[in-house]
C-alpha cells in the first residue's frame, strides 16, 4: 500500500514539475525579449525574472521530491538519509518560489494603485505613501523569512515535518494582507477606470484584466495558503488515498494559475518612445490640463512604466 502511495505521490510531483518546466520556458523567452527590446528596467522586466526565478527553484524543488529526497515522500524529513545541511535547503528550496510570488503580486498591487493615483490626478500620494509603504511590506517579509529560515537551523532543529506550520501560518498571514490590498487598490482601479474618458476598447480590455487578476491571484493563493494550514495540522502527511490529488491542487493548480494569468497579461513588451513625442505630449499635458489624466492613465496601461531610481 506504501508503495503504491508513493508511486502516485512521485507521479503528482513529476506532473507539476513538467508543468513548472514550461513556466519556466515561457518566463525566459519573456524575459530575453524584454532586454532585448527595451533596455530601461521596468516593473514587468522584474516581474519576468522573478517568475523566472520563482518557478525555476520550484521546478528543482518538486524534481528533488520526485527522487524521494531525504525520504520526504512519507511526510517527513529524515535525517537518516540526508544530512542537517539539506533538510535546511529543502525548506529554503520550498519557501522561495512563494517569496517570489509575494514580490510580484506587490507589484502589481503597486501597478493598480499607479493608475487609481494617477487617474485621481494624486500622484504624490503614491510616490511618498503607497510605494515606500510598499517597499518597506517587501523588506519585512524577506527578513521575516530569513529570520524563520534561521530559527530551522538553530531553534528548530527538530521539525521535520514535510509542511511546517510555521511556514503556513506565515504564508496565511502573507496572502491575507495581500488580498486585502489588491481587492481594495483593485476595486478602486476599476471604479476610476469606469470614468476615465480613455478609448473604450483599451478601457474594457483593462477592466477585463484587473477583474480576471484580481479573482485568479487572491483566490488561489488564499485557498492555498488555507490548504497548507490544514496539512500542517495533519498527523502523516501527504500519507492517504487523496494525497496525490493535494499535491496536484497545492503545488499545480492553486500556484500554476496565477503564474500563467500573471504571464499572459504581461505578454506584450513595450517599445522605446520617440523624444519628439515626449515632447509633443508634455506640451499637450500643459496646455490642457483637464487630458492630463485621460493621457497619463493611457501611458500606464499601454507602457510599463520604468522602475524609478
Amino acid at each position: 500500500m506504501r508503495a503504491e502511495q508513493n508511486a502516485a505521490l512521485s507521479h503528482a510531483f513529476l506532473a507539476d514539475a513538467a508543468l513548472y518546466s514550461m513556466i519556466v520556458f515561457a518566463s525566459s523567452v519573456q524575459l530575453t525579449r524584454n532586454c532585448w527590446n527595451y533596455r530601461p528596467l521596468t516593473v514587468q522586466k522584474m516581474i519576468h525574472l522573478f517568475m523566472f526565478l520563482g518557478s525555476l527553484t520550484r521546478t528543482i524543488f518538486l524534481a528533488l521530491v520526485v527522487s524521494d529526497w531525504c525520504d520526504t515522500l512519507t511526510g517527513k524529513i529524515h535525517l537518516s538519509s540526508c544530512s542537517r545541511f539539506e533538510r535546511e535547503t529543502f525548506y529554503i528550496l520550498d519557501q522561495f518560489p512563494i517569496l517570489m510570488y509575494v514580490v510580484i503580486y506587490t507589484m502589481l498591487i503597486q501597478f493598480w494603485a499607479q493608475v487609481y493615483y494617477n487617474a485621481t490626478n494624486n500622484a504624490q500620494k503614491l510616490q511618498y505613501y503607497v510605494r515606500p509603504a510598499l517597499n518597506v511590506w517587501i523588506l519585512c517579509i524577506i527578513l521575516g523569512q530569513g529570520i524563520l529560515w534561521i530559527l530551522y537551523a538553530t531553534f528548530l532543529q527538530r521539525e521535520r515535518n514535510f509542511v511546517t506550520q510555521s511556514e503556513a501560518l506565515l504564508n496565511l498571514l502573507m496572502f491575507t494582507i495581500i488580498t486585502g490590498a489588491f481587492v481594495y487598490f483593485g476595486r478602486k482601479a476599476y471604479l476610476e477606470l469606469r470614468s476615465i474618458p480613455i478609448e473604450l476598447s483599451l478601457r474594457s480590455r483593462k477592466m477585463k484584466e484587473l477583474m480576471i487578476m484580481t479573482i485568479a491571484c487572491t483566490s488561489c493563493f488564499l485557498t492555498r495558503s488555507i490548504m497548507q494550514l490544514l496539512i500542517s495540522e495533519e498527523t502523516h502527511q501527504l500519507h492517504d488515498r487523496a494525497s496525490w490529488f493535494i499535491v496536484t491542487m497545492y503545488y499545480g493548480a492553486l500556484e500554476l494559475i496565477p503564474s500563467i494569468t500573471t504571464l499572459y497579461y504581461n505578454r506584450h513588451i513595450p517599445t522605446r518612445r520617440k523624444r519628439s513625442n515626449q515632447d509633443a505630449g508634455s506640451n499637450r499635458k500643459k496646455s490642457r490640463p483637464n487630458e492630463m489624466v485621460s493621457d497619463s492613465l493611457t501611458e500606464n496601461l499601454l507602457v510599463d512604466q520604468e522602475v524609478k531610481k
